[in-house]
């Protein structure tokens, strides 16, 4: 009832400024509620997720995919998210503002440590074990907390989805060298 009555009140609004045949081609119009921290935290946390199942995907130097084949854990990716969240969330732009903070606070800082992996970059790593980055809440200095991404080695996790095998061993090195690569590249 609420809604539709503001709907009504916003539609009239809308006619003295734009004009009916405008207004006439809107079919709702919807308030903008800003997000509550909680709200925040979970728009964060798909952003998240969408990030670590782009780089957990196969290498394709073909099409220019260079970062891929790669774990990403989130060491309490709640703490994460809050984090990001109250630190970046702008509410006159909504949720872009908190895709834009997980580009810069995570995506870029992720392409940065995988950068630093000096082996060349091949289609054939994957076939090799995950390099798996841990991605946390960490304290730089006293009061002031700051995104960290840190290289763990190889896992023997599950490779993507379309490759049954099993990764080999935990330990065995992958032959590639992010020298070249962009946060681009992690899209």
């Amino acid at each position: 009832m609420l809604f539709s009555n503001l709907d009504a009140l916003l539609k009239r609004n809308f006619i003295i400024l734009f004009g009916a045949p405008l207004t006439g081609r809107v079919t709702a119009v919807l308030p903008f509620m800003p997000f509550t921290a909680g709200e925040q935290a979970v728009v964060v946390r798909k952003y998240m997720l969408k990030l670590a199942n782009t780089v957990r995907q196969p290498i394709d130097t073909g099409s220019k995919k260079f970062a891929g084949n790669t774990h990403v854990k989130y060491v309490n990716d709640g703490q994460i998210a809050l984090h990001i969240g109250k630190r970046y969330y702008i509410p006159e732009i909504g949720a872009r503002s908190l895709d834009t903070a997980v580009d810069t606070q995570i995506k870029y800082k992720l392409a940065r440590a995988i950068q630093t992996v000096p082996e060349l970059v091949k289609d054939e790593s994957n076939s090799q074990a995950l390099e798996r980055y841990d991605i946390r809440v960490a304290t730089i200095m006293e009061d002031v907390e700051d995104i960290e991404v840190k290289r763990m080695g190889s896992t023997n996790l599950q490779k993507p989805v379309g490759n049954d095998t099993i990764d080999k061993k935990a330990d065995e090195k992958k032959d590639r060298s992010m020298s070249s690569m962009t946060p681009s590249d992690l899209h």
